[in-house]
């Protein structure tokens, strides 16, 4: 089991397969600098983990996962947007070369 600390020492544990996922903010602006509407934003897929459970196997924390679109349950902690979902849920690990 993982705890991780966040702000104003709360602590956060996954229970069982559970992963607890941070989603990576959409991009507000275009590349050619529309500012695109709250509804024409898509929902991010991609994902930096945050508290794993004791049975998760195969992820780890501060690893970049990539999710379905609106998997899990969306919570609010401390005014950060986080993700719980299963560890099956997730569709890959991103590896990125140090």
């Amino acid at each position: 089991m993982v705890k991780k600390k966040m702000k104003n020492k709360l602590q956060v544990e996954a229970l069982g397969d559970r992963v607890l996922i941070q989603r990576v903010n959409p991009e507000t602006i275009t590349k050619g600098g529309i500012i695109l509407a709250d509804a024409s934003q898509e929902e991010p897929v991609e994902g930096t983990v945050f508290a794993v459970g004791p049975d998760c196997l195969h992820i780890k924390v501060g690893d970049t996962v990539l999710l379905p679109p609106f998997a899990g349950s969306q919570v609010t902690l401390r005014g950060n947007h986080f993700s719980v979902l299963a560890e099956e849920e997730i569709i890959l690990r991103i590896h990125t070369d140090n």
